[in-house]
């Protein structure tokens, strides 16, 4: 296969991303217009317009008085709370929210111009213009407001100072990032290849100061902020997981199970009843091939970045932004491999809309193609390993 430069891997990508935007565009539109389907989810490729920014907007809410655990919509860590409760100050939450978007779209669009390896600004603009504002995880990114885009921020920032081995600042932002969501602590599976024993410890450290610090500044403190996010916890689980309704927009393995499940076999009911050990059992083979066996940076990164999106029972689309790290490694990865133009495709298939056929209610079939294309991406990767092993 044909090996390929920086340029020529964000002109494959850049070519996709746009073709993939323009085509879904004019198919929703024709559907909205001419084929009187005039509604959600036939009329865009987001979630349902009535719900746009309720992500935020529910969080916002939420954080108010710093009692964040009797909504029952209130899922995340205490310190998520103390992160969005600045937000709270500007008392309007249109205004709020618009503080919101453009922290994360300003640091997004600098952060993908930054990693643009090409001397030429104008074209790089360009690039970083169809990168962002025509892609489908920064669209349905901005289109939610989760606090998902600063955990972006915080584990960009975490990759970036790890490459320039500034272990304590890399360390405070991976702290952070799992101080808001539990999941991006499988990136400690980095310090363990590296042999950094010791970032792991002051990570878990952190970690715990700043949970128990932001538990105890809530509303009843430490013990009932604990309780209020297991009940709410539970009823997510309810909500989202043992129902239905988490499969729209959602790009998990779990998802594509419970599909299969509904749709074709119902004796698949075996993994899902089990699926949370399987994840981890199929999580621990990556940690130990990531450990033992892969040295390539951004592949390290793109398998533990397609875990935390496929594994977890529930990933809404707008984890598809975390994507974008391994993507920018890719681009500037300066050694060539005969799979490159596989890489860049899969990169690109993921930066497009595909919800061009509904399978249930508001379910397309994007839950079925984004999970195929990651783990695509992922046996591509350990392939790729295994012949590079081989002809050495």
């Amino acid at each position: 296969m044909k090996r390929m430069s920086s340029t020529q891997k964000i002109d494959t990508i850049k070519a996709i991303t746009v073709a993939g935007f323009t085509i879904s565009v004019f198919f929703h539109y024709i559907l909205s217009n001419y084929a009187g389907l005039g509604y959600y989810p036939y009329n865009t490729f987001l979630f349902t317009p009535s719900d746009r920014f309720r992500d935020f907007y529910n969080i916002f809410t939420a954080t108010v008085g710093l009692n964040p655990y009797s909504s029952p919509v209130s899922v995340y860590f205490p310190f998520t709370f103390v992160v969005i409760y600045p937000f709270t100050f500007f008392i309007m939450k249109q205004l709020a929210f618009a503080v919101f978007l453009f922290i994360f779209m300003k640091y997004t669009i600098s952060y993908i111009y930054r990693n643009m390896p090409s001397s030429d600004k104008l074209n790089n603009g360009l690039n970083t213009f169809i990168f962002t504002f025509i892609s489908y995880p920064f669209l349905f990114s901005l289109e939610r407001g989760n606090v998902e885009c600063l955990l972006f921020i915080f584990l960009s920032l975490f990759i970036y100072f790890y490459q320039k081995e500034e272990d304590l600042k890399s360390v405070i932002f991976l702290a952070l990032a799992i101080s808001m969501k539990l999941y991006p602590g499988v990136f400690c599976v980095l310090f363990l290849a590296d042999k950094k024993y010791k970032n792991i410890f002051i990570t878990a450290i952190m970690v715990s100061m700043i949970t128990l610090f932001s538990a105890a500044v809530l509303e009843g403190g430490v013990v009932n902020s604990f309780i209020g996010l297991k009940r709410n916890l539970e009823l997510f689980n309810q909500a989202y997981i043992l129902s239905n309704h988490g499969l729209q927009h959602n790009s998990s393995l779990y998802g594509v199970v419970k599909i299969m499940q509904l749709e074709i076999s119902p004796g698949l009911q075996p993994l899902i009843t089990y699926y949370s050990i399987i994840a981890l059992v199929v999580f621990g083979f990556v940690a130990i091939y990531i450990i033992y066996k892969e040295d390539v940076f951004w592949k390290r990164v793109a398998l533990l970045t397609i875990s935390t999106i496929l594994l977890p029972q529930v990933s809404f689309d707008y984890k598809l932004i975390h994507l974008f790290i391994p993507l920018m490694l890719f681009i500037n990865y300066s050694k060539s491999s005969k799979f490159d133009i596989p890489y860049a495709v899969m990169f690109g298939l993921l930066l497009i809309p595909k919800d061009y056929y509904i399978i249930t209610q508001d379910v397309s079939i994007a839950v079925l193609l984004n999970p195929l294309i990651m783990m695509m991406t992922a046996c591509t990767i350990i392939y790729d390993r295994h012949t590079v092993s081989i002809v050495k």
